[in-house]
């Protein structure tokens, strides 16, 4: 039940005075035969109970924005370590299988 900073009950949620309501959902992953599904639950700021299962590929398509973001992520981060290593007169990064032997 939403209720206004007066206590009394308020009609919809913006009329509260606080923008901090959240709704907490809840999900299961499972993997049966190389298959992904994600079954989320929550109940609503109505107090109403929500349950849906995500196919596969529903599934499949959020882990692959997932690892595209990170994989960005990472790219851009490697680019502003090296361009600071650069401007500081560092040796740039050899990796342990390709240092130099003297």
């Amino acid at each position: 039940m939403v209720r206004g900073i007066d206590g009394r009950q308020a009609k919809e949620w913006y009329e509260s005075g606080s923008f901090e309501q959240s709704t907490t959902y809840n999900g299961v992953l499972t993997r049966l035969d190389g298959r992904w599904t994600l079954e989320l639950q929550w109940v609503d700021l109505d107090n109403a109970g929500h349950r849906i299962v995500l196919p596969h590929k529903v599934v499949e398509a959020i882990r692959s924005g997932y690892e595209r973001v990170i994989d960005q992520s990472q790219s851009e981060g490697a680019r502003k370590a090296a361009e600071t290593r650069r401007e500081a007169g560092l040796v740039p990064f050899q990796p342990k299988n390709k240092q130099l032997t003297g």
